[in-house]
């Protein structure tokens, strides 16, 4: 199911630390560094997975430049189609397996940047995973989601990410209309609902008699002049 396109196999991590290995390639400073490893928590796991975040939404460095170094530096795949004609074939793939989700996981697929790519050339039982950040929880859960025993989370730059999103025609915009066409079925539904309740009750007031019941009471005041009415 892979055309023609580059494929950086996955090597050892390299060592060290990521932060160091940013400050080194001149991609942040060391005061950056420092303020942004404040923002991650005391947690270790945590501050190693929030660093790219953190460093993209706060201090906003180059999200390409940024999660390109954090792929190689935490050996992820990279999937780059900058050069690559997609083929009906492979659109129709990431279209089908995608639209296989169920909806509460087509949400994360669109809130976390996420779709299912092709099949490893080298193993039919596992799925290419293809994000713009493949350290995020988000990836993994909606990967766990899809219907082939393993997968694999890859890095693909978000210009192409998006542009392969736009070609595939899964549109954002469409599915929240969707989504909005749904709640305002079941809107009109409750409504109708409501409309039948009150309905219902009004007529059962009537069969009862007590509109009859409450039309003489107020005609035998009036009658006797009564000031009040218990």
């Amino acid at each position: 199911m892979i055309n023609s396109l580059s494929l950086e196999t996955p090597g050892i991590g390299k060592k060290g630390d990521l932060g160091d290995v940013l400050v080194d390639k001149g991609i942040i400073t060391p005061q950056i560094l420092s303020e942004a490893m404040k923002l991650t928590g005391e947690d270790a796991q945590k501050r190693r997975r929030n660093l790219a975040w953190v460093l993209y939404n706060t201090f906003k460095i180059d999200r390409e430049i940024l999660y390109l170094e954090v792929a190689k530096f935490y050996a992820f795949r990279i999937l780059d189609i900058s050069k690559t004609q997609i083929s009906d074939e492979r659109l129709a793939f990431i279209r089908r397996e995608f639209n296989a989700l169920p909806d509460s996981i087509k949400d994360k697929a669109i809130e976390f940047n996420v779709l299912p790519f092709s099949v490893d050339p080298n193993r039919t039982d596992r799925l290419m995973i293809a994000t713009p950040d493949p350290t995020g929880d988000g990836a993994v859960t909606v990967a766990r989601a899809f219907r082939y025993g393993k997968f694999e989370i890859c890095y693909m730059p978000f210009s192409q990410w998006n542009d392969l999103w736009k070609r595939v025609a899964i549109d954002r915009s469409s599915y929240q209309q969707h989504s909005d066409e749904e709640a305002a079925f079941l809107q009109e539904e409750e409504t109708q609902e409501s409309e039948q309740y009150e309905q219902a009750l009004e007529d059962e007031i009537s069969k009862s008699g007590l509109v009859d019941l409450g039309e003489k009471i107020f005609n035998d005041g009036v009658r006797v002049g009564a000031s009040d009415i218990h």
